[in-house]
């Protein structure tokens, strides 16, 4: 019981900082690594979760299902590919980039909904094109703030 705190006291506080700010860049870098191929598949399940809805019934909730299904996938191959899973709402500041994603999509499949249901199912395919660009800029803009966040040691 006695061990792991002789192990801390062979530390400096200066150097058991150190070693954490080093530690949380490397996270930082392998989730980074290779994150554009993420956000290329990203925005794509988002774009056809979204164009998706102004299809007819049963077809909208087999697209919202699968994107669901295919979200799960891809965040679970990206862990074992980075050998890291973050959680979209893990850090403070991040975690409101992925909360205002996720009004924007609500929002989003609400208006692709309402145009399939309006008969102006031309609509989804532009409202994917909007679904994946705002998700690739999203999915960067998160990046870059988990980056900074998880880099910053008070």
């Amino acid at each position: 019981m006695t061990e792991p705190q002789q192990t801390a006291s062979r530390q400096s506080p200066a150097e058991a900082l150190d070693s954490i700010r080093r530690s949380r860049a490397a996270v930082a870098d392998r989730v980074a690594k290779n994150s554009k191929t993420y956000d290329l598949i990203y925005s794509s399940i988002a774009a056809v979760m979204v164009a998706g809805q102004a299809a007819p019934f049963p077809f909208n909730v087999m697209a919202s299902t699968g994107a669901c299904v295919a979200f799960v996938f891809l965040a679970r191959k990206w862990a074992q590919k980075t050998g890291v899973f973050v959680s979209g709402v893990t850090p403070k500041r991040a975690r409101w980039v992925a909360f205002a994603m996720g009004a924007v999509f609500v929002v989003l499949m609400l208006a692709s909904l309402w145009s399939g249901r309006a008969h102006r199912e031309w609509l989804a395919i532009p409202l994917g094109v909007v679904a994946f660009l705002l998700a690739g800029v999203g999915s960067r803009l998160w990046l870059r703030v988990f980056r900074a966040e998880t880099r910053d040691v008070a």
